[in-house]
């Protein structure tokens, strides 16, 4: 949460993360970019050695145009 008590994303970057996020902002000022939030939970079942199965779930959290290039 931020200072507003509103949810707040926090990215961090290697540098050919943040050469790969500058170029495709660049190229895509004014288009859709989506937060996608993947989340692992515990299935409930274990496997043949007693761990916990996961199952991955993924949910677009939000969508906004890209105004600038990051980075």
């Amino acid at each position: 949460m931020d200072e507003f008590n509103q949810p707040q994303v926090n990215i961090s970057l290697d540098s050919a993360g943040g050469n790969i996020m500058s170029n495709f902002t660049k190229d895509n000022i004014g288009k859709p970019m989506a937060t996608l939030f993947v989340e692992y939970k515990d299935s409930g079942k274990k496997d043949a050695n007693g761990r916990a199965i996961l199952v991955k779930e993924e949910e677009v959290i939000n969508i906004a145009n890209i105004q600038s290039r990051l980075g």
